[in-house]
């Protein structure tokens, strides 16, 4: 082929390419302006000052922003802590919502589109407008929208999608972990049992109900430090127990919640069985979560807990139990070798003149380096 036809071949294939990329970039274009041509409000979701989701037979969970990124439960109790990312989505998803369709101007029989009792109402303060409150009834019938409602307006229909982003109940909109950051390392875990009393011991040989018993302190300088205990005595800490421990405490996920639990004494928790507290790598104050009974009548083995300082009662894993010392030197190092078996790279054995060096290449295999 001549030089020439090559690079008319080549320059038609350029502007085809360049052709091909431009009706790409203009469909898509085209296709954004369409979204936002169908969007309900012209907001955007930082602009989302307060919210409230109410779903049929549950109550209304209120919440207000206070900072970026920030949020604050105010209903159905206030010392409910949010889980912030989920709040700043859902207040994302509600100004991105669109209309796919107007239905009807001004609809006459709201059962029709089950309206009279809306599967869920959103309400919103909106910085620089008025109070929103946007409805949803069913499913239309091609199973792709539902009906919505923005205060007395059209009857319009929105993606079941974006409905399920909104449709967030209190158990979701909570915070439900144990600890308040569970991306930050702890540093340091107290442990105590507390008296709950003895029927069949003489009054005069108990301690007083509610009384700590020895405490017990685990700490470490830096994530991925090495556990030391330092309470009741300093020595090295069982590294497998303590990390064991810290790691059920740090990620552990509560359910069940009762946030108006009446009398503590139902779940063991007036006083508590035990205390746990926890400090982190992020310098929050030090939490404490105290221990209750566990639960008699439920099929999955939990245990009551509570955050001090919180109303709310939750259930947490039963295994958790289980890790717990019984003893308060159950978590000290009583091994005379005390440190991580993954650590260990050389074994040097001798007994009399005899005696053999094991050591681990680069691969994790022990190799016999003496004797040859």
């Amino acid at each position: 082929m001549r030089p020439r036809s090559t690079l008319v071949l080549v320059a038609v294939l350029v502007l085809l390419c360049a052709g091909y990329w431009g009706m790409n970039s203009l469909r898509a274009r085209r296709v954004e302006e369409a979204q936002q041509a169908r969007r309900i409000f012209d907001f955007e979701g930082a602009r989302v000052k307060r919210m409230g989701i109410a779903q049929i037979n549950q109550p209304v969970v209120e919440g207000e922003r206070v900072a970026e990124g920030q949020w604050r439960i105010t209903a159905p109790n206030d010392t409910i802590p949010p889980l912030h990312p989920l709040w700043d989505r859902v207040a994302e998803r509600l100004a991105g919502l669109v209309n796919q369709r107007t239905v009807v101007g001004s609809p006459g029989d709201l059962a029709q589109y089950g309206l009279d009792v809306p599967a869920l109402t959103v309400t919103a303060e909106v910085e620089g407008r008025a109070p929103l409150r946007l409805v949803f009834g069913d499913v239309e019938p091609t199973q792709r929208n539902r009906y919505a409602r923005l205060d007395d307006g059209p009857l319009f229909l929105v993606p079941t999608e974006s409905f399920f982003e909104l449709n967030r109940s209190l158990e979701e909109l909570r915070h439900r972990f144990l600890v308040e950051n569970r991306e930050a390392d702890i540093l340091e875990v107290q442990f105590a049992w507390v008296w709950t009393g003895n029927p069949d011991a003489p009054e005069e040989e108990q301690p007083e109900l509610g009384e700590e018993s020895t405490v017990i302190t685990l700490k470490r300088d830096a994530p991925g430090a090495p556990w030391r205990m330092a309470s009741p005595v300093e020595a090295p800490a069982n590294q497998e127990r303590a990390e064991e421990f810290v790691k059920e405490v740090q990620f552990a996920v509560c359910r069940n919640y009762v946030d108006n639990p009446g009398d503590l004494s139902d779940y063991g928790l007036k006083p508590p069985a035990a205390r746990i507290t926890v400090a982190d790598s992020a310098g929050g104050r030090a939490q404490n979560i105290l221990i209750g009974a566990l639960d008699a009548q439920g099929g999955r083995g939990g245990v009551y807990a509570q955050i001090a300082g919180r109303q709310a009662v939750f259930q947490v894993d039963a295994h958790l139990l289980t890790l717990l010392p019984r003893t308060p030197l159950q978590w000290r190092e009583n091994r005379l070798l005390t440190r991580r078996v993954t650590d260990i790279r050389r074994i040097d054995y001798r007994r009399g003149g005899d005696g053999f060096v094991l050591e681990k290449d680069g691969a994790g295999e022990w190799k016999l380096v003496s004797p040859a």
